[in-house]
This record gives structure tokens, sequence and C-alpha cells, in this order.
């Protein structure tokens, strides 16, 4: 997860409020929901504006569905939210751990 994280840094924040809100869809890479790398080019579109190419790039060169972390996200489903799913629990915690490590950096 944090080799994909690393290649999608602007992106962390949409990330994490995704899992939060219960919007991820951890079966389909496109829609109002979509899984990891999904969201996080869903953020790309939102917060990059003349670097959005680029670093859609950077996500889609680390797109790999039988990648261990998409085939997690598979687990989390439109609603799941911390609070009522172990897979966005996990998820989050992960993120949060991947934040503090590059707080010290």
């Amino acid at each position: 997860m944090f080799y994909v994280l690393l290649n999608s840094l602007p992106e962390l924040k949409f990330l994490k409020q995704n899992i939060i809100d219960g919007n991820i869809d951890g079966s389909t890479y496109e829609g109002e929901c979509a899984c990891l790398s999904g969201t996080l080019i869903k953020g790309a579109k939102i917060t990059n504006g003349k670097q959005e190419k680029e670093v859609i790039k950077k996500i889609m060169d680390c797109r790999d569905s039988s990648r261990p972390i998409e085939r997690f996200f598979l687990g989390i489903k439109i609603g799941d939210k911390p609070r009522n799913s172990q897979f966005s629990k996990l998820a989050l915690e992960w993120i949060e751990e991947f934040e503090m490590f590059i707080s010290k950096v």
C-alpha cells in the first residue's frame, strides 16, 4: 500500500476522507465510489490542475489488480466505514501509519 501511496501523495487526504465517509467500492476502478486506485485518480482530477495528467500516469503505472492491496480493497463496499468495517478500519490505520512515516522525512 505504501508504494501506491508514495505515487499519489497529493491525493492522500482525498483517499482518507473517502474511506472515513464510506465512499469506497473495491470492486470497480471507476464511478462515484471506486477502489484504491480509482479513488486516487478521482482525487488527482480534483486536486492537481495542470499536473493532473502526470499524477494520473503515476497512479496508473502502479495499478495492478493482482497487487495484494488492490485485492484487499475488494473487501470494502459502498457504505463501509472504519466504525462498521474491519477492512475500512485497517485501510485507515495504514494510511495514518503512512502519514506518520512521511511526516518524519
